[in-house]
């Protein structure tokens, strides 16, 4: 169990003092590139020094998106390692998932049938309560200007994300409403992200969009 927990929360540790989505994937990266030349050097294998390039970056993307999803639902990745069915309580089990060949949990259902991208059909999990939640999410959110929750929901979606549910704030309600004094740093961000749980429902019971 050790092996499989201390990676990934040595990665959610290490860019939980970012603020800013591509930031912390370059620092992902650039770990990554370090450690690989570290294990050249040892086993004497020729490293070729160049930039950190947009695979780099993608790869990045993963590990932290991966780290977040085995923190959250780690119990749940031993179950569908293991081929079997989740546990009722899970909760993630209405959305029927599955762990891809890269150790990712993405949404399963029906719409496996659908004539749509797989990325599109079978959107990755993000889990609620994630610092890597909130950054990704933030990112999009500038990345379309500030337009509004729908916008940034329809972006999270065309490139194949699902957020599980709101990320928890005592301070305002389901509806992203204030229900308390305002927090330190709090930005509109969280209201879009509160507001997810609502567009959430469909998947849960299984419907197509």
């Amino acid at each position: 169990m050790a092996t499989m927990t201390s990676p990934v929360i040595d990665i959610e540790e290490r860019i939980r003092n970012f603020s800013e989505w591509h930031r912390a994937k370059r620092a992902v990266a650039l770990r990554t590139r370090y450690i690989k030349k570290v294990k050249d050097r040892l086993s004497k294998k020729a490293t070729q020094e160049t930039q950190v390039t947009v695979e780099d970056l993608k790869k990045a993307s993963m590990v932290m998106i991966r780290a977040a999803q085995t923190r959250a639902f780690q119990e749940e990745k031993i179950e569908l390692s293991k081929k079997t069915h989740l546990k009722t309580n899970s909760a993630i089990s209405k959305l029927d998932p599955f762990m891809d060949s890269n150790g990712l949990l993405r949404v399963g259902g029906r719409l496996k049938y659908a004539n749509l991208n797989d990325d599109v059909k079978h959107p990755i999990i993000l889990p609620k309560n994630s610092h890597v939640t909130s950054l990704f999410i933030r990112d999009l959110h500038e990345l379309t200007l500030h337009q509004g929750k729908d916008i940034t929901l329809n972006e999270i979606r065309s490139n194949g994300f699902w957020v599980q549910v709101a990320l928890a704030d005592s301070s305002l309600n389901s509806k992203g409403r204030r229900t308390g004094p305002m927090r330190y740093l709090e930005r509109p961000i969280q209201k879009l992200v509160l507001l997810v749980q609502t567009d959430n429902k469909d998947w849960d019971t299984g419907n197509k969009y």
